[in-house]
């Protein structure tokens, strides 16, 4: 093994542990889960590429994995299920992709198409077997994914149009380089490993590597950009009160001092608004949940169709909920798509004609 082979294989992880770090200081900073996903998925890559950095600097090692890989393959399949799997959750964080079943479905059907490979004679056929449907599997999804990930970016508005934009040029790359990698493996296998009593098998892939760099780059972009962009900190909303709150008030409560009345006007203001709800209002949000329940709203979606019923932005509803500019034009898009309209105008009309 060369030099550059060294340096290659020590580089990948420093790589690789950029959009890690990155990705946890924005989890402590706005508890997204889909922070945690991202840490994962690279995490998953530097433990592949320290297996196979070992089997390429130490022999007994190499000899080990490369037996132990034609019969019981438990750790590559681990890395492919487990990396994937991360996939498939920013998937539905981002866009709710309506194809989610599917893809796990075909996830767990090449899985169980693995752990039936080794059972078959050692030779260069049974480790293609192995390796193909994985790339297969990255192939289809990145064809669905980029599919739902360009109708949303036909209705997305803002920075979150332009996250989109990104994440379908990484697509596009992810949708190529499977079948380079596939290729790569090919040659390789029929070509320059060894499946005799003394088995050699190499395990790393370049293509592979550089397509985990070109994911790795945007994602750090991704997070540096939700760093950047911090979450408004918001005033507390005043918990709701009841409609018939209004008649339990006394002029005794409201403070005598024009001092104390002028400290707390704002918060005054606000109490009195809500204890002014009427029947009429009581009406409108029954109505409301009778809406959402229709349509099969979450109560996060919920909260956000009623701020986008009182005409607030899309960067007023994120500093509201104190989310991420994407989270708050992703819930959007979601009530879009529920209620099979792409402008908010559309939106209304369907809420008020189901209101009459």
């Amino acid at each position: 093994m060369n030099i550059f082979q060294v340096i290659y294989a020590m580089i990948l992880p420093i790589i690789y542990i950029i959009p890690i770090i990155l990705s946890v200081l924005c989890y402590n900073q706005r508890k997204e889960r889909d922070c945690i996903a991202v840490a994962v998925l690279f995490g998953v890559y530097i433990l592949d590429n320290l297996v196979i950095f070992l089997t390429e600097m130490v022999p007994w090692f190499s000899e080990i994995y490369d037996k132990t890989f034609m019969y019981v393959p438990t750790w590559k399949t681990m890395i492919y299920v487990t990396s994937y799997g991360c996939l498939l959750y920013l998937y539905n964080f981002l866009i709710k992709g309506r194809k989610l079943y599917f893809l796990c479905i075909l996830l767990f059907l090449f899985t169980f198409f693995q752990m039936f490979v080794p059972v078959m004679r050692n030779s260069a056929l049974k480790v293609w077997l192995y390796y193909l449907p994985p790339q297969i599997y990255m192939f289809t999804y990145s064809i669905i994914a980029r599919s739902d990930i360009k109708k949303a970016y036909l209705t997305a508005e803002g920075e979150y149009k332009q996250l989109l934009k990104d994440i379908l040029k990484v697509m596009s790359f992810c949708l190529i380089f499977p079948i380079f990698i596939a290729l790569e493996d090919s040659y390789v296998i029929f070509f320059v490993d060894q499946y005799t009593e003394e088995t050699f098998i190499m395990n790393r892939n370049n293509c592979e590597d550089i397509l985990r760099i070109i994911i790795t780059v945007f994602s750090s972009k991704m997070m540096l950009h939700l760093l950047q962009t911090k979450p408004a900190v918001t005033v507390p909303v005043a918990e709701e009160i009841p409609a018939d709150a209004g008649d339990n008030i006394v002029v005794s409560d409201i403070p005598e001092t024009i001092e104390a009345v002028n400290e707390s006007s704002q918060e005054a203001t606000a109490f009195a608004e809500e204890a002014e709800i009427s029947e009429k209002d009581t009406q409108e949000k029954l109505k409301l949940n009778d809406f959402c329940e229709h349509y099969g709203l979450t109560p996060r979606e919920k909260r956000v169709l009623t701020l986008l019923l009182d005409n607030l932005t899309n960067q007023e509803i994120s500093d509201t909920l104190m989310v991420s500019l994407g989270t708050a034009k992703t819930h959007t898009h979601n009530i879009y798509q529920k209620l099979d309209v792409q402008k908010r105008r559309q939106m209304i009309e369907v809420y008020n004609n189901f209101r009459a």
